[in-house]
């Protein structure tokens, strides 16, 4: 079923965008501030290079599927990847200040550019797309309908993430919203890293 692969990319793009970067720093600085429509316009335009950068390496895996030897080689590099880069997040505190966050008059303008400027977002999708493919979730062969709805899930993912900050701000308080983000963002983050790329990295033996 095609809508299986938007879970799965919503699902991964949800836990994968809990770190405190500069999306949610910029959304979480508008929102303790008050301003919460700005800050849903910043979740909305931080949330579209998920979009792009999961299509770009859509595209990528599409040139490397006829080299499978290749495409699984990939897919070891990016699971050592994931696992270093994940115990980095889990055990580096972060030291990012909301209140230095310096924003643009537009809030999806915002939202957009500090995304945007993120292109290890290919390597991760592409990461992960190899890794679904090892576990014979074959996106590839599955379907335009399925690949839009893959691409179209990262977005979103991406989005209801930003939106449960807005509403952990409302609901609660912004200084407690941010400890909380700053506190455990990273450490969800990296454990989803190093299971992704123990689990890609057992798929690739």
């Amino acid at each position: 079923m095609p809508i299986i692969y938007f879970l799965i990319a919503a699902l991964i793009s949800f836990f994968g965008s809990m770190q405190p970067g500069p999306v949610n720093l910029t959304l979480l600085h508008s929102c303790v501030h008050g301003h919460y429509k700005r800050g849903l316009y910043i979740a909305i335009g931080g949330s579209i290079p998920e979009l792009i950068y999961s299509f770009i390496a859509l595209l990528f895996a599409e040139a490397l599927a006829p080299y499978t030897q290749l495409l699984q080689t990939v897919s070891g590099y990016v699971a050592l990847a994931f696992v270093v880069i994940g115990i980095a997040f889990f055990f580096i505190k972060s030291k990012a200040n909301v209140e230095e966050v310096k924003e643009r008059k537009s809030g999806f303008g915002s939202g957009f550019l500090v995304s945007i400027v993120n292109p290890q977002l290919i390597l991760f999708w592409l990461g992960i797309i190899a890794a679904m493919n090892l576990q014979h979730v074959d996106l590839l062969h599955a379907g335009i309908l399925s690949m839009f709805l893959f691409a179209i899930g990262t977005s979103v993912g991406a989005f209801l993430q930003h939106y449960f900050l807005i509403f952990m701000v409302q609901t609660y308080s912004g200084s407690n919203t941010v400890k909380l983000i700053k506190q455990y963002g990273n450490k969800l983050t990296g454990a989803m890293l190093i299971l992704l790329g123990l689990a890609q990295w057992a798929m690739a033996l």
